[in-house]
């Protein structure tokens, strides 16, 4: 089970389905098959039970919830969290492209926080700043050129596309209008 701490929501989008509750696998299943078939190299799916930070008991999780996650083999620590789940009569559809913070962003921020371990760890810092800039091991918005931007977009857009044309599956069963889906998703590219 995963579980979410230190990192940042990028870009979202949600929509709530009238009348869909129960709904929450035909999505997943919806969204993989309609990702299948457009092939995107690079990305790959797969389902895990999220928990967020803060939620253990003892050593027992209280809150726990399934998403389809999809991640790129080339822009590591960008994951978009795929949920879908009932809200009373509805279906909250939703998803989140979180930046996980990488080795080097966790130890800036203890190096920021505890100035002791920043004097201790300052070499290390600097042999892994080094070797980031040779080998460009990770990719961040700050360091991203145009083909890192280009990969982002691609990939973003084919997992929303493939989600709208579920969610716009799932509408058209039950006899709503999926024009009325609001496309654009909040964040730093803004896809339509």
């Amino acid at each position: 089970m995963a579980k979410l701490k230190e990192e940042k929501i990028l870009e979202e989008w949600s929509y709530l389905i009238e009348g869909a509750e129960g709904k929450s696998e035909q999505v997943f299943k919806l969204t993989e098959k309609n990702i299948d078939k457009v092939q995107p190299p690079q990305v790959e799916l797969e389902r895990e039970m999220i928990r967020p930070v803060g939620t253990l008991v003892g050593f027992f999780t209280t809150k726990k919830r399934e998403f389809l996650v999809a991640s790129n083999k080339y822009l590591k620590g960008y994951k978009i969290y795929l949920g879908a789940r009932d809200y009373g009569k509805q279906l909250m559809v939703s998803w989140y492209l979180i930046g996980e913070a990488g080795v080097l962003a966790k130890l800036a921020d203890i190096m920021a926080k505890h100035w002791i371990l920043g004097f201790i760890f300052l070499p290390f810092y600097l042999i892994i700043l080094l070797l980031q800039m040779i080998w460009k091991k990770s990719v961040t918005l700050e360091n991203m050129n145009l083909f890192d931007r280009e990969e982002a977009t691609a990939y973003i857009t084919t997992v929303h596309h493939a989600v709208l044309e579920a969610v716009a599956d799932i509408m058209k069963g039950l006899n709503q209008d999926p024009s009325k889906i609001d496309k654009r998703t909040k964040g730093f590219l803004n896809i339509t």
